[in-house]
């Protein structure tokens, strides 16, 4: 049987996608920090595949096994009571058969959303062909008409926006994000250009059917992309690298601390032996 609510979380989430008002995406790799973004009132909350990579040990170009995603997912969803969109990767690291099962598995748990990506952490910065990216888009709405449930799928693509740019022409760029639409995406995200003139001139011309994953904040404030005219901004890579960074410097701080009571321990060694 279908869970109603799950269904209503789609639908606000779809409304929410399509929408043309700013609003923030936070990625998350476990409970915990998933928690900081509930508790904050965050009401949409995505997985990051990378993240939870992290979390769990594999290395920076190592694909994550998709149960493990899910798992993570699903006890987000179970503990925050918020609408979850559910990271799967997919593209390079995962053929069609595969995604089908990913997606539902994904509509079994009652998860709202499903995130898929063109490209692989396998090899970096690297992107599948559009058309085999579009037939990937097809697959996983196939399998939700198949359940008798359609959740919001949101694309992640690993195209450099400035370098493509440059090398295959805005239009090229235009196009592809325009097809990833047509073939079912219910928002393209595209990773933080370089320049924040190709964010205005993509935004002016797909009318904001895009949104940015940023990779830093520094100089850029939030209120700096709304007058980019981008809808959606997501949070991933940067709030990972964050956390790992206050983590570390946590670590060294302690360790700092407790290297004066060693060099005293090891004084107080060597004069019992003497």
């Amino acid at each position: 049987m279908i869970d109603n609510s799950a269904i209503s979380q789609a639908d606000l989430l779809r409304a929410r996608l399509r929408g043309s008002n700013f609003w923030v995406l936070p990625e998350v790799w476990d409970v915990a920090s998933a928690r900081v973004y509930a508790d904050l009132g965050f009401d949409v909350i995505s997985t990051s595949a990378a993240g939870i990579g992290w979390a769990q040990g594999y290395k920076e170009h190592e694909a994550i096994n998709a149960e493990e995603l899910l798992l993570v997912a699903t006890r987000i969803l179970r503990t925050t009571g918020k609408t979850v969109i559910a990271d799967l990767e997919g593209g390079e690291n995962c053929d069609i058969d595969h995604l089908k099962r990913m997606v539902d598995a994904a509509l079994s748990l009652g998860l709202s959303g499903i995130r898929i990506s063109d490209g692989s952490r396998t090899v970096h910065d690297a992107a599948m062909p559009t058309d085999q990216m579009c037939n990937l888009i097809k697959a996983a709405h196939y399998t939700m008409s198949v359940r008798g449930r359609t959740v919001p799928l949101v694309v992640h693509s690993r195209v450099n926006l400035a370098r493509s740019r440059q090398e295959d022409g805005e239009q090229a760029l235009s196009n592809r994000i325009r097809r990833y639409r047509d073939a079912g995406a219910d928002r393209v995200f595209f990773n933080e250009p370089v320049s924040p003139t190709v964010i205005r001139d993509l935004s002016a011309a797909l009318k904001k059917d895009i949104g940015i994953s940023v990779q830093t904040i520094g100089d850029h404030k939030l209120r700096d992309y709304q007058s980019f005219d981008i809808s959606c901004l997501a949070l991933g890579p940067h709030m990972v690298r964050r956390a790992q960074a206050d983590l570390q410097r946590s670590a060294r701080a302690l360790q700092a601390q407790l290297q004066p009571a060693a060099a005293l321990i090891n004084d107080d060694a060597d004069q019992v032996h003497a």
